[in-house]
């Protein structure tokens, strides 16, 4: 039996909203005495948009992405980028720890639940930073002050542009690229609960066609629970160059983070254990992970005429992760280096009359794959996984305008994927728990070809209504700790590749002031990657299943009450079920029903801003708890606000996040091989922050 959503909830979420709305002094406007016009729906990123340059020189119509601008971000009052994007219809953020500056939130766009790290594609400036491991993107090592603008893609159409990995959506950081003219400098600090404090510069300089950009920050902080300290070290650089025709850049960034791991909570009925009645307390007081990467982008962009222009640019990422996991005896070393060439063409011209916009690539990355497995980080491994990949993948996304009121696009990417993963046993050294590791899995090599496929349509009767949808095909690779597994493992090297298709249609209106926008989907994806848990055995394994069903409406509300007063509002409701298998028509683990925000911005004065966010989550089963046995984890609402301003030189805020000191959890595990037995992930509860800084 499928379940219902639970409507009760949604009616108390709506009966908040309607609260906020009466609380506005100024009704809707007319539409009949507005001259507005609706804004174009703008399906784009900056693989087709060159900021340096021209902005817009092709789309893709027929999906959704949201801008979150930079006033936007200053408005926000969540702290991290997983925090500001939550506010957002469709989008929801597990939080391991809180406290921890983003270290430990990963997000989830359309309901994937433990997997969501490998399929929401994470870019900054239209390049991967979504590895081929299960890492999660580190928002922590991104410099706040460093981002000019976030884009939300929703659904797979993000595939034909960037490849595998967007099946649930794509969400590309665009940074600052434009410094004003002449030298610009700031530097602030802070301080906030749990012994955090932040201290923060940036400085940039516009002369002569060179523009140079740095920032820099260093996060220290206790975290909210016992070893969950964490120590970041984030810098940015970048010079560019315009020239008659194009431009040059070299872009630079150097990250490094030391993170204690607390382990979950342990809950166990049958021997009375609730460890939730210390919820600071650490399971594993001992464990820590250390990460330092690199990054180098070089690149430029030349016109060609008055209609094209190319873009050629290439990147080196590489990745240190080291671990100690001494709660089972085992720690690990893993360098993951990944190099990539990415040239394409911008068109910006017309067919038979009507304008098309187009982009043509080419993308080649090439990944290597070092992992020790060891007892202790200063010990000989018992195990070594090797692995490497590489793609070769060219694309196509076309839009043209057929009349003045219809817009359709179409898009394209073959992919050859060709890999090898194999691993080393080191008998002689004692591995995890003491065992000897005396088996290992044979080599894997392999060739495949992949493709990604979306068409669109946009349909604008009026300047004050707006249709449009897409129907499209992509596709994501396993990652390759996902083929290795844990030493112990079930699963062999061996999984398919996971695919999706999806259709999307969605209207958009403007009534006076108030854009509505509000679309419906639904996916069902194929072959999905997941960890299975075996009743059999203390191991369980990354298996192939499937197929997942996935289907949802995502309703957005903006209304401007004045210049210096508007509101938003978001409301989502989804359902990811197994359609076959042992899990037939059971829901996704980690995935609520229902979510939803309310956020309100007020200029109080010319120094003085207000900016609050509600939001509400539904509950959720635990990871491993696709049957149902155990108690969900609860729905909650938290409610942030802040404070700030600016007068001359100096800036501040204030702000206070769970400003109702709620218990709540996004994160936890049932036992595979304990009846009855889960562990949770705790998170703060009312919790301060300060800043204050300096403009020169």
């Amino acid at each position: 039996m499928h379940q219902i959503l639970n409507f009760s909830k949604i009616r108390r979420f709506l009966s908040l909203a309607v609260l906020i709305f009466c609380f506005c002094p100024v009704g809707i406007d007319s539409v009949a005495q507005t001259k507005s016009s609706l804004p174009t729906v703008v399906v784009t990123a900056s693989r087709l948009v060159n900021d340096a340059n021209t902005l817009s020189l092709a789309s893709s119509v027929g999906a959704f992405t949201t801008v979150i601008t930079n006033d936007r971000i200053k408005q926000s009052p969540g702290k991290t980028i997983p925090e500001i994007l939550s506010s957002e219809a469709g989008i929801q953020f597990q939080d391991l720890y809180g406290s921890t500056n983003g270290a430990g939130q990963t997000i989830d766009m359309r309901g994937f639940g433990e997997p969501a790290t490998a399929n929401t594609l994470i870019l900054i400036n239209g390049r991967r930073l979504t590895d081929l491991d299960l890492a999660a993107v580190d928002f922590s090592s991104i410099p706040r002050e460093s981002i000019d603008r976030i884009e939300i893609t929703r659904g797979n159409v993000g595939g034909v542009l960037y490849g595998g990995g967007a099946e649930g959506g794509a969400i590309n950081i665009i940074t600052k690229s434009k410094a004003k003219p002449g030298r610009q400098s700031k530097v602030d600090g802070g301080l906030g609960s749990d012994g955090y404090r932040e201290y923060n510069f940036s400085s940039t300089l516009n002369k002569d066609g060179f523009s140079i950009s740095t920032y820099g920050n260093r996060v220290l902080g206790d975290g909210y629970r016992d070893n969950n300290y964490l120590k970041q070290k984030n810098l940015t650089f970048e010079i560019r160059r315009n020239l008659q025709k194009g431009s040059i850049f070299l872009n630079i960034n150097l990250d490094d983070q030391k993170l204690g791991l607390p382990g979950g909570r342990i809950v166990q009925p049958s021997n009375g254990t609730n460890d939730l009645k210390n919820p600071r307390g650490a399971q594993t007081p001992n464990d820590y992970a250390l990460e330092n990467g690199m990054a180098t982008y070089l690149g430029g962009s030349y016109d060609l005429n008055d209609f094209a222009e190319l873009i050629l640019d290439g990147s080196v990422r590489r990745k240190d992760q080291d671990s100690d996991f001494r709660n089972q005896d085992e720690a690990r070393d893993t360098v993951l280096t990944t190099w990539s060439l990415t040239p394409r063409i911008l068109l910006d011209t017309s067919l038979a009359g009507k304008s098309l916009t187009s982009t043509i690539g080419l993308d080649l990355y090439y990944t290597d794959y070092n992992s020790d497995r060891k007892r202790k980080p200063n010990t000989a491994p018992f195990t070594r996984v090797k692995a490497y990949q590489y793609t070769t993948g060219i694309y196509n996304q076309s839009s043209i305008k057929l009349t003045n009121k219809f817009s359709t696009s179409i898009g394209l990417r073959l992919e050859r994927i060709n890999f090898q993963i194999g691993d080393t046993a080191y008998p002689g050294n004692p591995g995890s728990y003491g065992w000897p590791q005396t088996t290992f899995k044979p080599t894997l090599a392999g060739s495949e070809t992949e493709y990604a496929l979306n068409v669109g349509f946009e349909f604008k009767p009026t300047d004050l209504v707006k249709f449009y949808g897409h129907i499209g095909r992509s596709y994501r690779t396993p990652t390759l700790d996902e083929r290795s597994g844990t030493a112990y493992a079930l699963n062999s090297f061996e999984l398919k590749n996971q695919s999706s298709r999806e259709i999307q249609g969605g209207t958009k209106f403007l009534l006076g002031k108030t854009i509505i926008d509000t679309r419906a989907y639904f996916s069902k994806t194929r072959d999905e990657i997941r960890f299975d848990p075996d009743d059999s055995t203390s191991f369980g394994a990354n298996e192939n299943v499937g197929p997942i069903y996935r289907y949802g409406l995502e309703s957005t509300i903006n209304r401007k009450i004045s210049e210096t007063f508007s509101i938003k509002g978001d409301l989502t409701l989804l359902k990811a079920e197994f359609a076959d298998g042992q899990f037939d028509g059971q829901d996704v683990p980690l995935v609520p029903n229902i979510m939803a925000s309310a956020g309100l911005n007020w200029k109080i004065k010319s120094w003085l801003n207000l900016n609050t966010a509600i939001t509400y989550e539904g509950d959720r089963r635990l990871a491993n708890d696709e049957q149902g046995n155990f108690t969900k984890l609860s729905d909650f609402t938290v409610w942030d606000l802040d404070l700030k301003g600016e007068y001359r030189s100096f800036t501040w805020l204030a702000s206070v996040n769970n400003l109702l000191d709620k218990d709540y959890q996004t994160f936890g595990t049932a036992s595979d091989t304990t009846p009855g037995k889960y562990s949770v992930q705790t998170l703060p509860g009312r919790t301060y922050f300060l800043r204050a800084g300096l403009k020169f």
